[in-house]
């Protein structure tokens, strides 16, 4: 399956300031999400934002929180958003089916999230390369279960080519732009 860029959204999970030191590869993973975000804004996909905790975890790191409007983070305490009334309005009111996923703790919080989106029938793509943990094997773990529960992995490029649909596509020099950036 591939994204419906008519239908799809990108929420980004927990990219805070006490966890981003603790997990491997967070550098590469944060280049990708902002890519992620930039893209989805020059597209006009909707972008949602969490913080777990945030008095404990920290704020959204400087890079991230940077690309997001003022109120594009949202506070939660549940490990699956979709649990708390404010994100399941928010994702109501977007009207979108599709949504990419990248954020931390892939175990934890994206897996609990995005099971919860499963659960509630949306299709959900979880960006690969843009998802980490503090343990590399509670990673592959997470990954390999979410794939399992029906999620498409995928990588950020291949996410915002998908966005792109043709080379045609107004957005693709600033999305070739985003891609060489990342890397």
């Amino acid at each position: 399956m591939l994204i419906d860029p008519k239908t799809a959204g990108l929420m980004v999970i927990d990219v805070q300031a006490r966890l981003v030191p603790a997990i491997p590869g967070a550098a590469p993973a944060i280049r990708r999400i902002s890519a992620l975000i930039q893209g989805a804004r020059r597209l006009g996909l909707p972008v949602l934002a969490s913080e777990h905790c945030p008095d404990k975890l920290g704020p959204t790191v400087a890079p991230i929180r940077a690309l997001l409007p003022p109120d594009g983070v949202h506070p939660k305490t549940s490990f699956a958003f979709v649990r708390e009334p404010v994100w399941r309005d928010l994702i109501r009111r977007s009207a979108k089916r599709h949504w990419v996923v990248a954020g931390f703790e892939a175990h934890v919080c994206v897996a609990q999230s995005v099971a919860a989106l499963r659960a509630l029938e949306y299709e959900v793509f979880v960006v690969a390369d843009a998802v980490g943990s503090i343990g590399d094997e509670d990673k592959e773990l997470a990954l390999r279960r979410m794939e399992r529960e029906g999620a498409f992995p995928l990588s950020a490029e291949m996410a915002l080519f998908e966005w792109l649909e043709t080379a045609d596509n107004a957005g693709l020099r600033d999305v070739l732009a985003l891609i060489k950036e990342m890397r």
